[in-house]
């Protein structure tokens, strides 16, 4: 083979890695674009979640703290049924 063959080749080879280099920097850039969106998607979806965290937060501490007064109130129930058999049998025991 010749220099100036040997030349030709290596400037097709060159030619055909410049072209190679070139579509992988537009597939390159494409798939930036692609992450960009998805980034931007995936900070739009954290803004949403975080309104729901906050509005999922405030219902439950609201029913943990019905959950407190209904237990506080089935107590005080049973306290007041008590005092009442209490009672009833006080006056079994005085009308005997």
């Amino acid at each position: 083979m010749t220099d100036r063959e040997l030349l030709e080749l290596i400037a097709a080879q060159v030619g055909t890695l410049t072209k190679d280099v070139s579509e992988i920097k537009e597939e390159f850039k494409d798939v930036n674009e692609r992450l960009d969106r998805i980034e931007n998607k995936l900070d739009d979806l954290e803004s949403a979640n975080a309104a729901n965290h906050v509005a999922t937060k405030t219902r439950l501490n609201k029913i943990s703290s019905d959950l407190d007064f209904l237990t506080h109130k089935e107590f005080q129930t049973e306290k007041e049924i008590y005092d009442i058999k209490q009672r009833l049998i006080k006056q079994r025991r005085n009308t005997r």
